[in-house]
């Protein structure tokens, strides 16, 4: 087993870090990142040694993410597809983990939901801020819902992130995703879980490559910053079985 450390919720981050040959220096932005520590997928690359912009509207788990985080690029911001556009309305619930601009209300609790009004941006603006003419390695977006609106507005003939991780709860998600980033030559390369990994113009070893990466790390259980039961469990490692059947189901679609 790896001596890596995953904060990922199935070890997303050890795919990244695997795929990008195990290096200790990279960009990576993860939009919605929370507290930048309960299940990220951005946190154990930070420690590695990687750039990481870290972007989450909600202001209260912000304040965690900055403690989490003190020496990173930190915005306090929700994205959106317009400039023009400077403030959104912002939901949220006591957890934080399904707060969004437009969340999904089957785990929305909105018996004890809020709006409240933060500061918005695009993703070209932040890429063009704080990446400037680097190569961003991977994005990460877990944002519940606005991922197309984040994506449509983002400039993907100047910026060619080389892998995007997007989260899809059901299959019209997904397949809207996949059809979406179809047309900026990116091209759905592995799954694992409800998360989508997209590389940018791939070839068939880039997607047999990815797909070759068994989750086989330490998982680190995490805690949420304000409510113990929503503490993540730590995923298992993945079998040798399990992995081919995983990696098998995913090739046989191609």
């Amino acid at each position: 087993m790896s001596d890596f450390n995953s904060y990922s919720q199935y070890g997303e981050d050890y795919v990244v870090y695997s795929f990008f040959k195990k290096r200790t220096m990279g960009i990576l932005i993860d939009i919605g990142a929370f507290d930048g520590y309960h299940i990220s997928n951005s946190y154990a690359l930070y420690k590695k040694g990687w750039e990481t912009i870290a972007i989450e509207a909600n202001p209260i788990f912000f304040d965690f993410l900055i403690k989490n985080r003190p020496d990173a690029i930190n915005i306090n911001k929700a994205l959106v597809k317009n400039e023009e556009q400077k403030e959104v309305v912002f939901q949220t619930e006591p957890t934080g983990l399904y707060s969004g601009v437009k969340p999904n209300t089957e785990w929305f609790d909105t018996t004890n939901s809020n709006e409240i009004r933060v500061p918005a941006s695009t993703l070209n603006q932040v890429a063009k801020e704080y990446v400037g003419k680097k190569q961003i390695d991977c994005i990460s977006i877990d944002v519940e819902g606005t991922e197309e609106e984040i994506l449509s507005g983002f400039d993907f003939n100047t910026y060619k992130p080389t892998m995007l991780i997007i989260e899809a709860n059901d299959k019209e998600t997904k397949d809207r995703l996949v059809s979406l980033m179809k047309g900026f030559n990116y091209t759905l390369s592995a799954e694992i879980n409800v998360n989508l990994f997209f590389l940018y113009k791939p070839s068939l070893l880039d997607i047999i490559r990815l797909n070759a990466i068994r989750v086989n790390c330490i998982a680190v259980k995490t805690l949420h910053p304000i409510i113990e039961s929503s503490s993540q469990k730590p995923f298992k490692p993945e079998s040798r079985i399990a992995h081919v059947k995983r990696m098998l189901r995913f090739l046989l679609k191609k």
